[in-house]
């Protein structure tokens, strides 16, 4: 349930090949920079470091060295709190935890269960009995539509076009999210002119969209903003 890391791969070798080793080597480390301090991001390293063969000149440490030396010149607000999120712990146990979880509606669907149970079991310590009522009837009621929408996506598996609503066929963003954002990065990195960019953003926007963590997006529109300030300088 991943971005396909052959088209990472893939790009970083056009980019070996149209344009040297040089530009492939700060293609990787501005890549690597980005992705080694996010969740997951040394495994993803490692993987991609395995397809592209063990390149010559390019190990971890080497890269982890060098993206901490860049963390270092950052300024301190700009730095990785390691504060951390609750729904994004959520979201990384799904991924291990749920592997029939296929689908943006079997997702939400459990972030919502979630959140009913943290208020029953917040309201129930509390002793508010009413608030305790209402969310487990509401949790109650997420766990009967769990099989409901498992049957709606094994229905749509094999005629997708029977439905235009996509949250029962395609995965869920928030696991896709990581690598979309590095490959968007990648590309943008190699982008030599304003009308390269303006055609790679009206032609990435969907791709955007599917970057639903606001420190991803944010990241993601500083960096398209720097690359513009930087073409137009």
């Amino acid at each position: 349930m991943e971005f396909k890391l052959e088209q990472m791969v893939e790009t970083l070798q056009c980019i070996r090949r149209d344009h040297g080793d040089e530009d492939f080597h700060r293609a990787l480390r501005g890549l690597f920079r980005d992705l080694l301090w996010k969740e997951g991001g040394e495994a993803y390293i490692e993987r991609l470091l395995l397809a592209l063969g063990q390149p010559a000149g390019v190990d971890l440490e080497t890269l982890k060295a060098q993206a901490r030396a860049d963390f270092e010149k950052q300024q301190p607000e700009a730095r990785p709190t390691g504060a951390t999120d609750p729904v994004k712990v959520l979201e990384a146990a799904i991924k291990k935890a749920v592997p029939n979880c296929k689908t943006q509606a079997h997702f939400d669907l459990i972030l919502n269960a979630w959140q009913a149970l943290q208020l029953y079991i917040n309201a129930a310590y509390g002793f508010d009995q009413q608030t305790a009522g209402k969310a487990r009837a509401a949790l109650d009621r997420l766990l009967d539509l769990a099989p409901q929408i498992a049957a709606t996506h094994e229905r749509l598996a094999d005629n997708p076009e029977a439905t235009t609503n996509r949250d029962f066929i395609e995965p869920p963003r928030q696991m896709t999210e990581f690598e979309t954002l590095g490959q968007l990065l990648l590309q943008l990195n190699e982008i030599q002119s304003m009308n390269e960019l303006q055609d790679w953003y009206q032609k990435s926007r969907p791709r955007m969209d599917d970057i639903v963590n606001q420190k991803f997006r944010a990241e993601l529109f500083d960096s398209i903003r720097a690359k513009k300030q930087s073409l137009a300088n």
